[in-house]
C-alpha cells in the first residue's frame, strides 16, 4: 500500500499538466480564430477562389462570409481588401441568381471604397474593375 501513495500523487501531477496543456492549447486556437486575416493573405485566396479554383462558387461563400465576419473586426477594415471581398460575395450572389443580395454586397462594396477614396489603403479604381 505504500508503494501507490506516489504513483497516486504522480497520476494528478500528470492530470494537472495534461489540464493545463490542453487549456493553453484551447485559449491558442480561439485567439488565432478570432484574428484579423493578413490582407494580402486574403486578397490571395479570394483572387485564387475566383480565378482558378474548382470549388464551385456556392461552396465557397460559407468561406467568403466567414472572412467579412473577421474582417469586420479588424482596425484595417474598409479597405480594398475589405471592398474586395464583399463585391466577390456579391458576384457570387449574382451568379447564384440572388439579384437583392448580390446588390447588397456590390453596394457596400462601393460605399467602402467612396467613403474612404482618400486613404492610401483604398483603391478608387475599384469601383469599375472587376
Amino acid at each position: 500500500m505504500e508503494g501507490t501513495a506516489p504513483l497516486v500523487h504522480n497520476s494528478r501531477i500528470m492530470k494537472k499538466r495534461i489540464f493545463t496543456i490542453i487549456s493553453c492549447l484551447s485559449v491558442v486556437f480561439i485567439i488565432a480564430d478570432a484574428q484579423c486575416p493578413e490582407k494580402g493573405v486574403l486578397r490571395n485566396r479570394i483572387l485564387y477562389l475566383r480565378d482558378s479554383s474548382k470549388i464551385p462558387a456556392k461552396d465557397q461563400l460559407p468561406e467568403l462570409l466567414s472572412y467579412v465576419n473577421k474582417i469586420n473586426k479588424c482596425p484595417y477594415r474598409d479597405d480594398s481588401t475589405h471592398a474586395f471581398l464583399l463585391k466577390r460575395i456579391g458576384g457570387i450572389f449574382y451568379l447564384q441568381n440572388d439579384y437583392l443580395k448580390a446588390v447588397q454586397y456590390f453596394r457596400e462594396s462601393s460605399d467602402i471604397i467612396a467613403k474612404n477614396a482618400e486613404k492610401p489603403s483604398v483603391s478608387p479604381k475599384m469601383l469599375i474593375s472587376n
